[in-house]
């Protein structure tokens, strides 16, 4: 099975692959470069515009993929509350769409003004602890966690729950 995910990001590549091998056994993930139409430091509901743009153009651009894959990392105000999330789209070929979310977590006040203002979670944490390219590796939650969560499992496990309409068969009901 191909599954096409709308990012070349190597890491968002490899998370894909990992969780469609949950369920699949034979799948092969094609990463495509897309314009998710979105700021590239999305907001609220900007978060699955953009996972669903990134899944839709990833299954058109790749002819033979069976899903198309979104994923889109940003932040959430909810209730007053302030979270680094990520929404995850998954397109099958036949039209059905389904969503997921991976974990959210709080970030500091002088992270979170920094993002408001424009700033995106990646860079803002590379200037932070003088690393590069963390959204690349660890990430703000590798960060946050010591390591103990890495960006690659936190990824993983909201395209899992992306997954869930497919992977539920007759219990989808």
């Amino acid at each position: 099975m191909i599954v096409a995910v709308g990012t070349s990001n190597a890491l968002k590549v490899e998370a894909t692959l990992e969780a469609f091998r949950i369920f699949f056994k034979d799948v092969n993930v094609k990463g495509v470069e897309v314009d998710p139409e979105v700021p590239p430091q999305p907001f609220n509901e900007m978060l699955f515009t953009g996972a669903k743009n990134r899944a839709l153009k990833s299954i058109n651009l790749v002819s033979e993929a069976e899903y198309g894959v979104g994923i889109e990392g940003g932040a959430l105000e909810l209730y007053g509350y302030r979270f680094i999330t990520t929404a995850v789209c998954i397109a099958r070929k036949d039209g059905v769409i389904s969503f997921g979310m991976t974990g959210s977590f709080p970030v500091p006040d002088s992270v979170w003004v920094r993002i408001k203002n424009g700033e995106e979670l990646g860079e803002v944490m590379d200037k932070i602890t003088g690393m590069k390219d963390l959204k690349k590796g660890l990430g703000a939650i590798g960060i946050y966690t010591r390591g103990k969560v890495t960006r690659k499992d936190y990824l993983k496990e909201g395209i899992v729950m992306a997954l869930v309409r497919f992977t539920a068969g007759e219990n989808w009901h």
